[in-house]
């Protein structure tokens, strides 16, 4: 079975833009992460190109399981021009059956190294004899500024990925691990976690050297050091 024990509602980075004089807030997806969790798949993915995108994937997620999966999920279009004075969001939703606090995590990665990272320990409300999980929070400036870059010179912007996780904050239990790649075309696509290589692929007459490697040093002028937030949420952040 390759369905995650949390039922995962959905994902999405969204962009709120305010038209004056108007004043007509207008809301455009950037990437939508729906009902693919819920689809069976036998598929696995590469596990060279899982670390071309996630340079430390070993560390962040050890072994594979029924609960760790690889999500390619394309850019959507945008109907508008994206501005830099609008307001850059992420929101989630999954339900679980237990009534206690969630700790969620998401690294995010350009051009396979890690660049952030937001920690948010969630409380359950009742729904429907389950309770929910909803989080809405504003993107960090890099990657707000990655996006505008991509929009305004998308042949030279780097890939983005990210890696979300949801984890049992009383045993210290991880309930889901996906790593997202985010394409710039094509079909949303799910995987199984593949199996870390036991033998380095570089030893194999024949193959090409394969991680997992400390991180490269970071290039002058490229990407900014890992930053690091925890929010703690006792409620629903307000809507904007």
């Amino acid at each position: 079975n390759t369905i995650p024990p949390v039922n995962f509602i959905e994902f999405s980075s969204f962009v709120e833009m305010f038209k004056g004089p108007t004043g007509e807030t207008t809301s455009q997806n950037i990437i939508h992460i729906k009902d693919i969790l819920k689809e069976e798949t036998y598929d696995v993915y590469d596990y060279r190109k899982l670390v071309s995108h996630f340079s430390n994937i070993s560390e962040v997620i050890s072994k594979k399981g029924k609960n760790a999966f690889v999500i390619e999920i394309p850019v959507l279009r945008q109907d508008e021009r994206l501005s830099k004075h609008a307001f850059f969001g992420t929101h989630m939703k999954f339900l679980w059956h237990k009534n206690q606090s969630i700790r969620t995590t998401l690294k995010v990665y350009c051009d396979g190294k890690p660049i952030t990272e937001k920690i948010k320990f969630q409380h359950p409300l009742a729904e429907n004899g389950s309770f929910s999980f909803v989080s809405r929070s504003a993107m960090c400036p890099t990657v707000v500024d990655y996006i505008l870059q991509r929009a305004s010179n998308p042949e030279d912007s780097k890939p983005l990925s990210f890696i979300l996780q949801i984890q049992d904050n009383a045993v210290q239990q991880t309930l889901l691990s996906v790593a997202v790649i985010i394409t710039t075309e094509g079909n949303g696509q799910k995987y199984l976690f593949p199996d870390v290589p036991r033998v380095p692929m570089g030893e194999v007459p024949g193959t090409p050297s394969l991680l997992p490697v400390p991180s490269p040093p970071a290039q002058a002028f490229s990407i900014p050091p890992l930053h690091q937030s925890v929010e703690c949420m006792p409620k629903l952040e307000p809507t904007y």
